[in-house]
Parts: C-alpha cells; structure tokens; sequence
C-alpha cells in the first residue's frame, strides 16, 4: 500500500497517531502496514487505530509481529475492534503480557470475541492496562 511504502521510505518517522479505522483495509493491506510497523518505520507512534476494517486473525497475527519485533514501543493507545478477529486476540494478550509495549495503557476490543480466561490473565499482566470490550 503506499501507506506502507512512505512508510518504509521514513517518510512517517515522526508521526504520533494513526486512524485508519473504517476504510476496508483487509489482511493483505494491513499485514504490508504492520510490516512497515516492525521495522520501527514510525518510531514515535503512540496511537494505532485500525477499528473497523477486515484484517482479521491474519492482520492482528501480523500487528503480533510487529510488536514483537519491538516497533511500537511507544504505543499507549491500541484499537483493533470490530475486525473479525478471533483466535489472534489470544496472541495478542500473550504477547502484550510479555511487556514489549511498556505504555501502553488502552486496548480496544470490542467484536473480537470471545475473549476467554487465558486471554484476560495474560492481559492483567500488563501493568495500567485498560481493555475496552
């Protein structure tokens, strides 16, 4: 996406917050933006809005990537609801426990259910984080 390709070409690297929420980004799309994300491409970024979309297990598996590989840092506002996706929410939670996303303090959530009990001990793990379903 040219998004991913400004992106990588450091373009963004100051950028703070970005909503891409309700523009039909699908897994593809948002795997190619994640991507970008992971190779610390917007090392400043705080918030990450992609509500609203259809990325998916496969998109929210990549934005695990992404935050494993240590690119969003910074990130203090993370919304990922109404995507369709499922099993990756369990990914999620056990990778945020993991700490690479030390502010982060809001988690939306909401339509990705179900959430189950592993998932929510994972995310109490996470010091000041709040998880909106």
């Amino acid at each position: 996406s040219a998004l991913a390709r400004a992106m990588r070409a450091r373009a963004l690297a100051r950028l703070v917050a970005l909503d891409v929420s309700f523009n039909g980004v699908q897994a593809r799309g948002f795997g190619a933006l994640a991507r970008a994300l992971g190779n610390r491409c917007c090392p400043e970024l705080e918030e990450l809005n992609v509500s609203n979309n259809f990325v998916g297990d496969t998109g929210v598996n990549e934005l695990c990537h992404a935050i494993v590989a240590r690119g969003l840092r910074r990130l203090r506002f993370l919304d990922v609801s109404t995507n369709n996706a499922r099993a990756s929410i369990f990914h999620l939670a056990n990778i945020l426990s993991h700490g690479p996303c030390p502010r982060l303090r809001v988690l939306v959530i909401h339509g990705a259910t179900p959430v189950d009990d592993k998932s929510e001990r994972h995310f109490r793990r996470v010091p000041g984080l709040k998880t909106v379903r």
